[in-house]
């Protein structure tokens, strides 16, 4: 019996390590697709008046130059508005900073202790809604960075009446150090491509917090930003919304910068936890075979199962090697693509697989997740619920 189950075993891995691989090579598929896009935008110039909604809370890594670029946008009609919950937030003098920088643009401040829910990021969303002008609403996470025809790129999309929301993908620029690297590795070459090859499949079915662009009217008919004042993945809800009302969410060419920082391994491991426990409660089944995207981790796995003494023959070492080789190749397509600035060194990719790998696995211990020294634990439905008292962090 046991004998059986070690080959089957066996067999399910070696599947699993062949699959991998067909993975990575179906990235590269997607990556070209998504670059000629970004290259040749096709869409005509459509200009309609935007408002900026950029909730703050506390001091991001170079918070200045990631809120003064989205003041600097070439665009005829945009208006910007800051938010933070309260009057000692440190943001504030960093907004007040970047205000007095650009007097002639149309710029509000709304400073509003209100809580209307779990979600503190979308509390300060409605808190300052009141104060968007336009009915194209583009909200973007604080740590984003952008160039001066960010709004341009996003507003366009919206000259199609079938475009309900627009979205865009980031891109992890290291602040240089190690952790850094490794946070960017996740983002770039792990979380990037399967976006990408998830697109070739079924289409663009998701929004992400780098920009989460939606129509005024799509967005109340779904009950406001108020219903999603208790929910953990907002920028998830906000493309459900669209997608239940028949309109289309349209991933944008345009692609984010996200300046990062990481000064510790806990703190690295504390947020890809929280992002992988996430995608598990919203989309469980894709969660499960997500291993499959690390590559070597995949093929390793294999080759012990295999062979548990570690005398690994020519053809699993073999294995690993093809393992190692794609995603080698990977990273150097995305940097490319990406025209990522400081791309991580090539002996960090195998360190990075693994590391992935700990965290898929330790997202299924838990349904609880820290965010921003609370700690929260979330329902099937993604809505959060506060336990226990906050954390400083």
């Amino acid at each position: 019996m046991a004998e059986h189950l070690f080959e089957l075993l066996f067999a399910l891995s070696a599947i699993a390590s062949f699959i991998a691989s067909i993975y990575v090579l179906f990235t590269f598929v997607g990556i070209r697709r998504f670059r000629r896009g970004w290259r040749n935008p096709t869409r005509a110039d459509f200009s309609p008046p935007v408002t900026l909604l950029k909730p703050l809370c506390g001091l991001d890594y170079e918070l200045y130059e990631n809120l003064r670029s989205f003041c600097e946008q070439d665009y005829p009609c945009y208006q910007v508005v800051f938010a933070v919950r309260t009057d000692d937030d440190p943001a504030l003098g960093v907004v007040r900073r970047v205000m007095a920088e650009f007097p002639d643009r149309d710029i509000e401040l709304v400073v509003d202790p209100r809580v209307h829910g779990a979600n503190l990021k979308v509390s300060n969303l409605i808190n300052s809604f009141s104060a968007a002008k336009h009915d194209i609403l583009i909200i973007s996470d604080s740590d984003m960075r952008v160039c001066p025809n960010y709004v341009a790129q996003i507003s366009k999309s919206f000259g199609d009446t079938g475009v309900g929301v627009v979205t865009c993908l980031y891109r992890g620029v290291s602040a240089g150090n190690f952790l850094s690297d490794l946070a960017c590795l996740q983002i770039n070459e792990w979380f990037l491509p399967s976006v990408l090859a998830s697109g070739l499949l079924q289409g663009d079915r998701y929004c992400f917090g780098a920009t989460m662009a939606i129509r005024r009217d799509v967005l109340a008919r779904a009950g406001g930003l108020e219903s999603l004042a208790n929910v953990l993945a907002d920028d998830h809800m906000i493309g459900k919304i669209a997608l239940k009302q028949g309109y289309r969410i349209e991933l944008s060419p345009y692609v984010v910068d996200n300046p990062t920082q990481e000064r510790s391994f806990r703190g690295l491991f504390a947020h890809e936890l929280r992002w992988a426990r996430t995608i598990w409660i919203l989309n469980p089944g894709g969660h499960i075979f997500s291993f499959l995207i690390n590559t070597i981790s995949v093929a390793i796995i294999a080759t012990l199962i295999n062979d548990s003494t570690l005398d690994i023959d020519p053809i699993e070492a073999a294995v690993i090697a093809l393992a190692v080789i794609l995603r080698l190749a990977l990273h150097r397509t995305v940097s490319r693509a990406l025209d990522v600035p400081r791309p991580a060194p090539y002996w960090m990719i195998p360190l990075r697989d693994i590391l992935s790998f700990v965290i898929w696995a330790a997202s299924f211990l838990s349904r609880d997740v820290r965010w921003r020294g609370k700690r929260f634990r979330t329902k099937p439905d993604g809505t959060l619920i506060q336990i226990g008292k906050t954390e400083t962090t």
